[in-house]
């Protein structure tokens, strides 16, 4: 069900704030708590991953799992987070797999042929 603004207002505040705090195992369970409740919020999803591209070292297997997770569970239609996935992908070597995200967004792929190349 959909939040109301103040409840998405006071996640992004106290998500700016622990940020800011610079705790990062704090901050990782903050947002993996907040994707519990905001799932549905590309938003979060995508804030998610900019903190941990920009903050994380040694953060491929992580990033990839958020992203898996936004794009086949929560996201399956949403063409703008595959697409980022996409360029993630490709920024990392990964071409196949890069080009394959943004046709599972619309449906142009099957799913076992993205499971082939996610590796599950």
């Amino acid at each position: 069900k959909p939040l109301e603004r103040c409840q998405l207002k006071n996640w992004k505040d106290y998500l700016e704030f622990e940020v800011a705090q610079g705790d990062a195992k704090r901050i990782s369970v903050l947002f993996e708590r907040c994707l519990i409740a905001c799932a549905l919020y590309e938003d979060f999803w995508l804030r998610y991953l900019r903190y941990l591209e920009e903050k994380v070292t040694d953060n491929t297997e992580i990033i990839r799992d958020v992203y898996e997770r936004a794009c086949t569970i929560h996201h399956k239609k949403k063409p703008s987070l595959h697409l980022h996935w996409a360029v993630y992908e490709e920024m990392q070597g990964n071409y196949d797999k890069a080009a394959i995200l943004p046709r599972k967004a619309t449906g142009e792929v099957s799913a076992e042929e993205l499971e082939g190349l996610l590796g599950v």
